[in-house]
């Protein structure tokens, strides 16, 4: 299953949401005209719950008298509008008004208010409204004075696929570098009464994709062998909405096929398939499933592919990158970007609507039967005066309530396979300020493995190995690639207040200061306090031990060890805090001043680090005879490098975070590289430059693959991660050593703390990192990024070296002619006499350049680039033509 943001993007809320039963609210239940009970007025209500009740009975009765004698109204007129109101409503085949909450008193007023919900259909279209009834005591009695409507959703339909079709020959549809042409064939359609929202095709038509940019043409290459997609379909399933049918479409061409029985069947088949994948809402609601309409503009084609394979391609304008191509059984995501006219790169997926301030997550882990009952409050702040909010959380999960302590039960429902939970704010529409929410949720989840969260990815060993090796199971670990707990659809900064249930042979480990565990009655419960913002929240939970904290200055490290893992995590404690200061001499303090660290063992090695947590894995010694494959990110052989490369992530991923996928490399081509400067420290100039040329070897080897700004995409289609640690990771590092060698440390590590400094606890993208390098070195960086992160191509540099005798020595002229320089670089060329090697730094010009060098010993040898400086093929010839010094 693929959760595809563009997809749940494409959800149309109207004002609001549609509702979902809330716990504690009451219903009675719903009927259709011609079952009345008799009539519900009886004497006056004395008390509010009364006249609510009395509410309930005459709607469920469906007595306009009897509801309308329940209120005391300022005027004929007033009672004429409600009683329409009413009338139509009771009109409907099926009608429900269900109370959410009872009389509450309204501040500054004697008034109460009470909030309903209102359910009504009439086939095939539903509609679902939130009143607030303010009442108040008239006398003796109490009633109703005020009706408010508030939220509602009207694009609630269900989908009768009407029986007779259109004859469709060369009849296209066009949308942005997409094209179905139906040209023999029957087209079917949703009912009148709905509109053409959903299409079936089937006969002979033609589908054709072309990609506008050249990076999604090549990603489509890589997935269909061609940079253009062109295929013969039987077949085609699309949704719309039924204003844009016809501007889509020629319509006057279409006219009804005499004979479309005889491919309704097929029709049907596809209808059946494909109809529940889209825009279906999953609703406690009469009559439910109910479908809902795409949004004005956006659209969705099916289309088969190889095999039983389909493809959809998804036109969805709330996102950024809002064409797109994917297969969705195989989680597949083909294409994506913007259409023509929009900025090629944003800063994120969607405009955001909410911030989430701060979590207080009470959840209660049973690792062993993968279970997890949580109720997470979350409080934030509304961004923009909206109705509905969209949180994600796994479809694992059953949520019983959402709750808000100043609007009370509030309705919610979930689009079915996109992990959605969406929120109506009912009584809270129109606040722009602080409140709360509450979601009580469980459900058996098991989380993803590990190894798709590690920073090193590598082939599971054999399972006769993991039995002798394996003890213990490794830990769960909770992380963001399941919405384990509700957050916005765009990551967003929060604090944590998180307790922790496991049993008592278990412990739960987060991000933060650890300020109480405890055992009892079997269980054990920990409470962590992250007092910092994290994008993330991660939960680590297996048989782990608190091994006490370390301090140095306001740094603290928490360690936590598995039962084989003790005496290497306070060994690690000790390296993990002197790897926290050294970064902090290069990139300012941690943003995390409590970071824990857990060590278990597993079949692979590796980690992961979310905010103020690193977690590390390493292999058991008896599979140390198993040798780890080829891989660009195996640095096994690196003391502490997976420890230091993690570690690296509490500034770049965690303090700073990407602003989207093609970001990706703010954070792990940072932490690859603070690695690699790690390993200079503890190992040496050499042990520095022989992992910058392993980086460089796989650079070179799947650079083609796309540029780096393709971020996880990158290996996705071809199911090889290898690609995206190749360019992401590794070159991704070796162009972070170019932009040292161009603009020098002081502006390189000057820029990089200023963007941290600017961007802490925040979002942020390439072009912010080159304003902060251009900020730091007066240079133009334009080029170097087009060329380095948003294109392919390596440079290549050819040159010569001749060396010859003159009146005071010897005389040394080398000439270096580049390809693929975005502009003059930095070289180093070394010069090796009798006394031994000398370097030079020189500036190398894209349209090459030469250089001569006096000594008075003869030349033995020239080398050039030997502090990897440039991240270039090179090739010594015998003779260059010789270029003037520039």
């Amino acid at each position: 299953m693929l959760r595809h943001p563009t997809l749940n993007s494409m959800i149309r809320v109207a004002a609001a949401t549609a509702a979902l039963a809330v716990p504690g609210s009451r219903a009675l239940p719903s009927h259709a005209p011609g079952s009345l009970p008799a009539s519900s007025t009886v004497a006056t209500p004395a008390t509010a719950d009364e006249l609510v009740e009395r509410l309930s009975n005459a709607w469920f009765a469906r007595d306009l008298e009897g509801y309308l004698s329940l209120w005391d109204l300022e005027s004929p007129e007033r009672r004429d509008v409600e009683a329409a109101a009413v009338r139509q409503a009771f009109a409907a085949d099926e009608t429900q008004l269900r109370v959410l909450s009872g009389p509450r008193p309204v501040p500054g007023s004697s008034r109460r208010a009470v909030d309903v919900q209102v359910f009504n259909a009439t086939e095939p279209r539903a509609r679902v409204e939130y009143w607030k009834l303010l009442l108040e005591r008239r006398g003796a009695r109490w009633a109703f004075v005020e009706r408010e409507v508030g939220a509602d959703v009207d694009g609630l339909v269900h989908l009768p696929l009407d029986p007779e079709a259109w004859r469709v020959r060369g009849v296209l549809l066009r949308l942005e570098d997409f094209e179905l042409r139906m040209e023999d064939g029957a087209l079917f359609r949703t009912s009148e009464a709905v509109g053409p929202t959903a299409l079936v095709f089937v006969g002979r038509g033609r589908v054709r994709f072309s990609p506008r940019p050249a990076a999604e043409g090549e990603q489509l290459r890589q997935f269909a062998g061609s940079t253009n997609l062109d295929r013969a379909v039987k077949w085609a399933f699309v949704r719309l909405h039924p204003d844009d049918f016809e501007e889509l479409l020629d319509t006057s061409r279409l006219q009804l096929d005499p004979d479309s029985g005889r491919r309704r069947a097929e029709a049907l088949k596809r209808w059946n398939e494909r109809a529940s994948r889209s825009f279906l809402i999953d609703a406690d609601l009469p009559r439910s499933p109910w479908w809902l309409l795409p949004n004005q503009g956006d659209a969705l084609v099916d289309f088969p592919w190889k095999g039983k394979r389909v493809l959809t391609y998804v036109l969805a304008g709330a996102d950024a990158e809002d064409v797109n191509l994917f297969d969705r059984d195989h989680g597949a995501k083909i294409c994506s970007y913007p259409s023509a006219g929009r900025p090629e790169r944003t800063r994120g997926g969607r405009q955001e609507e909410v911030d989430v301030l701060h979590h207080r997550l009470i959840a209660r882990f049973d690792p062993r039967r993968l279970l997890l009952s949580a109720v997470d409050t979350l409080r934030l702040r509304l961004l923009a005066p909206v109705s509905t909010l969209r949180l994600r959380l796994h479809d694992d999960f059953q949520v019983s309530s959402v709750s808000s302590e100043d609007g009370g039960q509030l309705l919610f429902f979930r689009v079915r396979e996109q992990e959605s939970l969406v929120v109506s704010l009912g009584p809270l529409v129109g606040r722009t300020d602080e409140l709360s929410l509450t979601v009580r949720y469980a459900g058996r989840h098991d989380p993803t493995s590990i190894q798709q969260e590690l920073a090193q990815l590598f082939p599971e060993p054999r399972p006769a190995y993991v039995e002798q090796a394996l003890l213990t199971r490794p830990p769960l670990v909770y992380s963001s690639r399941t919405a384990w707990y509700p957050r916005p659809a765009e990551e967003d900064y929060a604090t944590l207040e998180a307790h922790f249930d496991t049993p008592e042979d278990l412990l739960a480990v987060t991000g933060g200061e650890l300020v109480s565990v405890r055992t009892a009655q079997g269980r054990t419960r920990a409470t962590y306090e992250l007092r910092e913002p994290g994008k993330y929240f991660s939960a680590v939970v297996g048989r782990l031990e608190d091994l006490g904290m370390r301090q140095l200055g306001e740094q603290k490290v928490r360690g936590f060890g598995a039962p084989r893992t003790i005496g290497e995590t306070r060994k690690q404690m000790v390296t993990a805090e002197e790897l926290l200061a050294f970064y902090a001499e290069r990139f300012g303090a941690c943003p995390y001043p409590v970071v824990n660290h857990t060590l278990a063992e597993a079949t692979v090695p590796g980690g992961h680090s979310p905010p103020g947590l690193v977690y590390v894995q390493r292999r058991p010694a008896a599979l140390a005879a198993q040798p780890l494959p080829e891989d660009p990110a195996n640095f096994s052989d690196m003391p502490d490098f997976f420890l230091a490369h993690e570690v690296a992530h509490q500034w770049w991923g965690q303090g700073v975070a990407p602003a989207s996928y093609r970001e990706q490399w703010l954070s792990e081509a940072w932490a690859q590289y603070s690695a690699a400067l790690w390993v200079r420290h503890r190992k040496g100039e050499g042990a520095f430059r022989s992992m910058l040329d392993r980086m460089a070897k796989w650079a070179r080897r799947y650079d083609e693959s796309g540029p780096i700004h393709l971020g996880y995409r990158l290996g996705h289609l071809a199911g090889d991660l290898r690609i995206q640690r190749a360019v992401v990771y590794d070159k991704g590092a070796c162009v972070l050593h170019m932009f040292r060698q161009v603009l020098g440390d002081e502006a390189f590590f000057g820029g990089a703390r200023s963007f941290l400094e600017r961007h802490r606890y925040a979002k942020a993208t390439t072009e912010d990192l080159r304003a902060a390098f251009e900020d730091a070195s007066g240079l133009d960086l334009g080029p170097y990024f087009e060329g380095w992160i948003y294109d392919t191509g390596l440079p290549t540099l050819v040159w010569s070296a001749r060396t010859g005798k003159t009146s005071g020595g010897h005389e040394t002229t080398v000439t270096v002619q580049p390809r693929g320089l975005p502009g003059p670089l930095p070289l180093e060329i070394s010069v090796r006499t009798d006394e031994g090697w000398n370097a030079r730094r020189v500036v190398l010009d894209p349209a090459g350049s030469s250089w001569t060098f006096e000594s008075p010993d003869p030349v033995r040898d020239v080398r050039i680039n030997e502090n990897r400086g440039i991240l270039a093929e090179t090739k010594r010839v015998r003779r260059l033509p010789a270029r003037p010094q520039r």
